[in-house]
């Protein structure tokens, strides 16, 4: 499977996609990933990624993504929840919502090939299983995409991650998936 996907992007890498990646340009990705570790549960995810470009290949990760045990969202949400009752003002609330989950860098390899290490120290997860000991996780990622435009603004991105959980030093994750999206 992820052959097929490296072909896909080499081959439409040399097509007419001049798409770059510039201050502004906003990228709506839906996904999957599983694991590459062994578990019990949390293997296969779906998910909805955001990314806003602040500088020139310097983006903002926003993530959300569901699991059969789980359901993943950056930190900002949880905090725009917990000061809905103590804000003055509907803006704090708005403003603490966009509280990204972390960053991304893009170095351009080719015409339309990027190179994407990203850092996302401020993700949650909230668990409803019974295999989990708590409710709520505070989850570190780090890994690498490959960001592929195959398209006038349509993009394919396969990637993989290491994951942390905060609270348990032990408990890490590996995963691969692959997302597919749009920039404007």
């Amino acid at each position: 499977m992820y052959r097929v996907i490296f072909l896909l992007i080499f081959l439409f890498t040399y097509s007419n996609a001049f798409t770059q990646i510039e201050e502004g340009d906003l990228t709506l990705m839906g996904g999957y990933k599983t694991s590459l570790k062994s578990s019990p549960f949390n293997n296969h995810v779906v998910s909805f990624d955001v990314e806003y470009a602040v500088l020139d290949k310097v983006g903002l990760n926003y993530s959300i993504h569901f699991a059969n045990d789980h359901v993943h969202f950056p930190a900002g949400i949880l905090v725009g929840i917990l000061i809905l009752g103590y804000a003055p003002d509907v803006a704090e609330v708005a403003y603490s919502v966009l509280i990204p989950e972390g960053a991304s860098f893009n170095i351009p390899l080719f015409r339309g090939l990027y190179l994407s290490p990203f850092f996302n120290p401020l993700g949650i997860e909230y668990y409803w299983d019974d295999i989990s000991d708590r409710e709520i996780s505070f989850i570190g990622t780090t890994g690498i995409k490959l960001k592929a435009f195959i398209g006038d603004g349509v993009v394919l991105t396969p990637y993989v991650e290491a994951r942390q959980d905060f609270l348990t030093p032990d408990d890490w994750d590996a995963k691969a998936g692959f997302s597919f999206g749009v920039q404007f």
